[in-house]
């Protein structure tokens, strides 16, 4: 993801000094968790899935393709909350929870730590006094955040954290919400959303949903599928040997 660089000030009659533009070298959303859960009950109410136009219209932007909603898009499949593509985007199992009140708080907190960045930086500061706002960004820098970024990020972490409730005990601790428990680390090859394997989610992907099948299609596709979660789970990939 490309940010294009921030200017503190420019004098009268100067002209903006050209910047380079940088990549940061680990992910984070540049939408807060707040944004998202909006996102996530405007899809809960089409039935947990909707058409990315839809939900393009439903957030206020005029065009699909706009940057400020495909950085919504992006920031909630960081999250883990939303899944998907061009063809159609869902909620995922941490999605879910989110619009129901009985389990939204336990799922900000593992929508919170989807993210990799946010994960980095709750692990170095368990039991510990949270940076101020300088030393919070060479922080960042450090986990690979660029520089023309690093303010942005900052930003929107601090306010996700505040939304995902870790800033509770005070804006110096960064801790665990009361009443929630630390998620379960995902599988190796899974998503932080607690996804399919990314080599199963490929076949799952091809599935001509809402289409009629064919005898034919449905046994190649069901082959795909065995074969990928074969290789998934390090399984030979052969097929069974008969009796």
């Amino acid at each position: 993801m490309v940010d294009k660089p921030r200017l503190t000030s420019v004098g009268p009659g100067e002209k903006p000094p050209t910047a380079k533009r940088s990549l940061s070298k680990i992910s984070f959303p540049y939408s807060d968790l707040a944004e998202t859960e909006a996102a996530a009950r405007r899809v809960a109410g089409s039935g947990g899935q909707c058409r990315p136009e839809q939900l393009s219209a439903w957030l206020g932007h005029v065009k699909l393709d706009s940057g400020a909603f495909r950085n919504k898009v992006a920031a909630a499949k960081l999250y883990g909350v939303l899944e998907g593509g061009r063809n159609g985007l869902a909620l995922t199992g941490i999605g879910r929870r989110l619009v129901d009140e009985a389990h939204a708080r336990q799922a900000r907190v593992e929508a919170f730590l989807s993210v990799p960045l946010y994960l980095k930086i709750y692990e170095a500061h368990r039991g510990k006094a949270m940076p101020g706002v300088m030393a919070l960004e060479l922080e960042m820098l450090r986990h690979g955040v660029s520089r023309t970024q690093v303010k942005a990020a900052r930003q929107v972490f601090l306010r996700s954290a505040e939304q995902a409730g870790f800033l509770e005990a005070g804006p110096g601790h960064l801790v665990l919400p009361s009443g929630t428990v630390f998620p379960v680390a995902a599988s190796p090859g899974q998503t932080p959303g607690g996804a399919y394997p990314k080599v199963v989610e490929a076949i799952l992907e091809q599935a001509p949903w809402g289409q009629e099948w064919t005898e034919q299609a449905f046994d190649e596709w069901s082959r795909l599928l065995i074969q990928a979660s074969r290789l998934h789970f390090k399984m030979p990939t052969g097929e069974p040997a008969g009796p």
